[in-house]
């Protein structure tokens, strides 16, 4: 049979595995060569990209660096791209999964083909004005012709925490406690023999717990993978198929705990099919079920915050005495007895506590399940006008998540402990609450989220001649996402039109274009037109640079854009008026009352869209026979007419009728460059790959009016961070007296000191200036790789420069009642005033100490062991006469070590799960 008959459309979706040998036909989302990129709506030519475009094959890297998640895979890897998500130092860009905004989450690296980075404007134009901040444009793999293909992946893991916080056992708290209480004119409330019996007696009886010791937590949490993929195809119909599996689990082993894990279980397929002599179509699907089973409370939240000596985790039964009936009875009756053994500690002031949380509270489930599908069809009009044809595009994703949870009550129990006959032992047993077991499964926080989106393109493709082509493409995109909990769906449709025009491949220009429509706008000024254009010359094909031996290729390009997006217009209706119900007032001798009315915001109905106007410069070569790629852009990027309140410019008393205007402008200017190197040394191979990005960014434009210019926020970072500027510690009354008059509560001897940058003779908010940048602007990545006969070993490094960050959380910040951590430890007292380094302790509120300062800054400029593989390519002799065709084993680690000098700073998280350090054991296998 020559073509396929329609009525076999849904049986060959549903079948994809089933189906027999076939081959494919090349259809808007496959890669057909490794020259071949995909960009927006189309594919080109590796040497027709005019700059702006970062390019990522996963099948390069993937027998010597193996990833299973896509932000991991493109880390390092691609120029102009930081934390994964992040381009030229603006916000997360768009993500499109097969042309459909999606989520990186909704898919892995087995299931792709080509990561395309679009960082330009005049990439991104044909995409609207939700891809004004850049694009990443992830292509599954599709069915492949000839006889069927089987691969399959098995990883098996182990991961530790690289660090844990550090805090001070019960007696150490006690001791400086009473420091901190005495410090601030307060009686000690810990005597010394309190103390004592801390340091040194029964921590049964004297609580002292770590919640970070081995007695709570694995020394490794564990992860398994694996993933099978299937392809065949004939001429009229090709498919693809991918299973993907990922469980892990915690790194505790408390109660309910020890059962926690992630699962996570994927299917994606799809079908291309010849119709007839002028349609083909392709139908993808794609299910992600997903869970996330945990114990309830929080534990690394407690563990931040519980001082040591507030309660006993767990009371031994046999503690109690055997004529105590009324304890022994009390025993008899809790419903849970750890391991036959152990009560729930606690007390009148911990009722709940994250060990009987975990022992006895129940569970949640997280559970989500993604379907997302999108059709195809592709029109060959070649016999209406040659070089014309028409692609319509189709998708309906759906997404549903819920906490599914079984919520228990308990009792906890305090003992009290006696001196008998020379011991110590149990004397009560005070019990709180209840044990309660409903029974009852909850169904909590359910939400969904449906997107539905049509695109439809005609691209035409003209010989002028021998030396000229003319390709163009006609866009329309409507999509529609309605999410629960948010009443107003969002909506995104624009046209676009693409020309690209070469002659002799040698000199390109492309033309680019989309008119925006946004439902954020008042109705005069929801269009809004995007040209961009940019051009390309390939110099090494002109006679004057073929002398030159050793550049191979060398092509220099340049774009100009103006890009009008709504991505900084946070909400509906921003320009319209907007009241809040206020204050009740009476009226008619107070026997009747009303609500009055008061405004948020004043209307403006010239509200428009936010502009993108970019320019960028860049290069392409090969050098030196092909050995050396070198790659890089220069670009310039205005965001003008943003949206802001400008308070300012009205009187205060208008500040309720402030309409939001387009009058804010922050500027993003830098390089991105990547070079590659290529070397074979006898039976060695070598590769080398270092890329980086530095991306500035300055406020050009801002609503601010501060007395003094060191306060501006304009001719600065975008994210410049703002505080007082430390002159030490007080070490004397004498010393504040002849100090500034600090306002921020009363100051003592170890207390901080601060500049008073105004010398107004008073330190207050007008001192605080630029301490710091929370955005680091330059990152790297280098990649290593040698190999020798089946062996090859690949090293992986990322960094970034420029960047700081503050020490602004409770383990950092000590006071009141806040649980100490080590930080303390070298803390300001009379007799350590040379050599402190931490401001007095106080057992109150200190925020004179405990504010932004760059006292409390640290540079987050680093270098990290990103990943290590070794891998062993089976030699195919080996294989011969069997079933598998390819067959390779791996080790690597990941997350491995961090170069800093902040390295304990950077590598610790505090009241959240620890960063870990990978390890894994793989292999990889064709059939």
């Amino acid at each position: 049979m020559k073509y396929i008959n329609k009525s076999l459309f849904l049986s060959i979706a549903l079948a994809l595995p089933a189906i027999p040998a076939m081959a494919q036909e090349t259809t808007d989302a496959d890669i057909s060569t490794p020259d071949q990129v995909q960009v927006a709506f189309r594919q080109v030519d590796k040497q027709a990209i005019n700059g702006g475009v970062s390019v990522y094959n996963p099948e390069d890297y993937s027998k010597t660096n193996y990833n299973r998640y896509v932000k991991d895979g493109l880390s390092g890897y691609v120029n102009g791209l930081e934390n994964g998500t992040s381009i030229w130092g603006m916000s997360e860009a768009l993500v499109l999964i097969d042309g459909v905004p999606r989520s990186m989450d909704d898919v892995t690296m087995d299931e792709v083909e080509q990561i395309t980075v679009l960082k330009g404007a005049n990439a991104v134009v044909l995409y609207g004005a939700q891809a004004a901040k850049g694009a990443i444009l992830i292509t599954t793999k599709r069915g492949q012709s000839g006889d069927r293909k089987i691969s399959l992946k098995i990883q098996q893991g182990i991961s530790e925490a690289k660090s844990y916080p550090s805090y001070l056992n019960s007696a150490d708290y006690m001791t400086l406690y009473n420091e901190a209480r005495q410090n601030d004119g307060l009686d000690a409330l810990y005597s010394t023999e309190k103390i004592a019996n801390y340091r040194n007696g029964s921590h049964l009886i004297y609580p002292d717990v770590d919640y970070f010791s081995d007695d709570y937590l694995n020394r490794f949490a564990y992860n398994t993978d694996g993933s099978a993929e299937f392809t065949g195809g004939s001429e009229n119909a090709q498919f693809y198929s991918e299973i993907g599996f990922h469980q892990g689990t915690s790194l505790l082993k408390v109660g309910e705990a020890d059962n926690e894990k992630d699962t996570r279980f994927n299917v994606r397929g799809n079908v291309d099919m010849r119709i007839n002599d002028f349609i083909t179509s392709s139908v993808d699907a794609s299910v992600i079920l997903y869970s996330n089973r945990t114990g309830l409370g929080d534990y690394w939240g407690a563990a931040s915050t519980i001082q040591p000596q507030k309660y006993v985790p767990l009371i031994p039964i046999s503690a109690i005495e055997s004529d105590d009936l009324a304890s022994q009875a009390m025993a008899n009756a809790s419903r849970n007895v750890i391991g036959g053994r152990y009560l729930l500690g606690g007390s009148q002031e911990y009722l709940t506590t994250p060990f009987s949380d975990l022992y006895a509270g129940g569970y949640n489930d997280f559970k989500s399940r993604n379907f997302q599908f999108l059709n195809t069809i592709n029109i060959d009009l070649d016999k209406v006008l040659k070089g014309l044809n028409v692609v319509t595009r189709f998708n309906v994703d759906y997404a549903t998540s819920y906490n599914q949870s079984i919520n228990n009550s308990y009792a906890v129990y305090q003992a009290s402990w006696k001196e008998y006959l020379g011991e110590t032992v149990l004397g009560q047993l005070t019990k709180y609450g209840n044990d309660s077991r409903s029974g009852t499964q909850n169904v909590s926080n359910s939400a969904s989220r449906r997107n539905i989106g049509f695109t439809v393109q005609a691209n035409y493709t003209a010989d002028l001649g021998q030396d000229h082509k003319l390709t163009t493409t006609l866009v329309g995109v409507a999509n529609n996402v309605k999410q629960s909990g948010i009443f107003q769906p969002y909506t995104n449709s624009h046209v676009g039109l693409s020309a690209d025009y070469s002659y002799k491949n040698r000199y390109y220009a492309n033309f680019s274009g989309a008119m925006m429509s946004s439902s954020k706008l008042p109705s005069a000024n929801r269009l809004g037109f995007s040209p961009t254009a940019s051009l390309g010359w390939v110099m090494s094909q002109e006679d004057f640079m073929k002398e030159i031996a050793w550049i191979n290729y060398l092509k220099v390009n340049a774009s100009a854009a103006s890009v009008k997006t709504d991505l900084d217009i946070m909400d509906y209706y921003l320009y319209d008026n907007a009241y809040n119900q206020g204050d009740s007032f009476t009226w008619d001798d107070g026997s009747r009352s009303n609500n009055a009315s008061t405004s948020q915001r004043g209307q403006n109905d010239d509200f428009k869209f936010a502009t993108r106007n970019e320019l960028t410069l860049g290069f392409d070569a090969l050098l030196f026979k092909n050995r050396l790629n070198v790659r890089a852009d220069v670009f310039m990027v205005r965001m003008e007419d943003m949206p802001e309140q400008a308070y300012n410019a009205y009187p205060g008393y208008y500040n309720d009728f402030v309409p939001f205007a387009n009058s804010a402008c922050n500027e993003y200017r830098g390089f991105d460059f990547a070079i590659d190197y290529k070397e074979q040394f006898g039976k060695v191979t070598f590769d080398a790959g270092l890329n980086m990005t530095y991306a500035a960014t300055e406020v050009i434009d801002k609503d601010e009016l501060y007395l003094d210019s060191y306060q501006n926020r304009v001719g600065k970072p975008i994210n410049a961070m703002f505080g007082l500027e430390t002159e030490g510690f007080f070490n004397s009354e004498d010393e504040i007296a002849q100090h500034a008059e600090q306002t921020f509560g009363q100051v003592q001897p170890g207390d901080l000191k601060y500049k008073d940058q105004n010398n107004d003779g008073v330190i207050d908010s007008k001192d605080e200036v630029e301490i710091g940048n929370w955005s680091a602007p330059c990152f790297f990545g280098l990649n290593l790789s040698a190999g020798y006969k089946h062996f090859t070993l690949f090293l992986q490094a990322t960094g970034q420069f420029g960047g700081d960050s503050m020490k602004n959380t409770d383990y950092y910040w000590v006071d009141g009642d806040d649980k100490y951590s080590d930080e303390v430890l070298n803390r300001w007292t009379p007799e350590t005033k040379e050599t402190a380094s931490y401001p007095r302790l106080s057992a109150n509120n200190n925020p004179n100490n405990f504010r932004s300062s760059d006292f409390w800054t640290y540079s987050t400029d680093r270098i990290n062991i990103s990943k290590i593989q070794l891998t062993y390519e089976m030699p195919s002799h080996f294989l011969k006469g069997t079933f598998v065709k390819n067959l390779l084993f791996y080790v690597n680690g990941s997350n491995l070590l961090t170069i800093a000098k902040n390295k304990s700073t950077l590598d610790l998280n505090v009241g959240s799960t620890p960063q870990m350090r990978y390890y894994n054991l793989g292999f990889s296998a064709n059939f």
